[in-house]
């Protein structure tokens, strides 16, 4: 564990070994256990903040792959939709032909009701003139 005043250039550790043991007076009594405990301490912090960062990680990689699974459900079920549409304008074009066949239909059976009728009535003329 390096501390971090010893890495600063404004700090006399960081210039040189023997000018920091030349202004460092000796330590009070337990003040190296509370170093350590500082030390621990830090340790401690840091692989908390590790484990933390690999679980965000891990998170962020889930998300991400739950966006793209939304993403390919998304394409799906766009191109059914689109599938669909197309799928329903050909079955209206055929409605709305079979719709003028069958009024086409209509025409030419009132037609023929017509020629049958006036055919009867020929048919009741000559009937009567046998």
């Amino acid at each position: 564990f390096t501390h971090p005043h010893r890495l600063h250039p404004a700090f006399p550790a960081s210039r040189g070994a023997m000018a920091v043991e030349a202004a460092v007076p000796p330590a009070p009594p337990g003040a190296i256990q509370d170093v350590k405990f500082l030390e621990a301490k830090a340790l401690a912090a840091e692989a908390s903040v590790l484990k933390m960062q690999a679980w965000h990680e891990a998170e962020l990689r889930k998300l991400a792959a739950e966006l793209e699974d939304e993403r390919f459900q998304l394409q799906r079920e766009t191109r059914e939709a689109e599938e669909l549409h197309a799928r329903a304008g050909s079955l209206h074009a055929e409605r709305r032909r079979r719709m003028a066949q069958g009024e086409n239909f209509a025409e030419d059976l009132e037609q023929s009701k017509l020629e049958l009728g006036r055919l009867q009535f020929l048919n009741a003329q000559l009937g009567r003139e046998l």
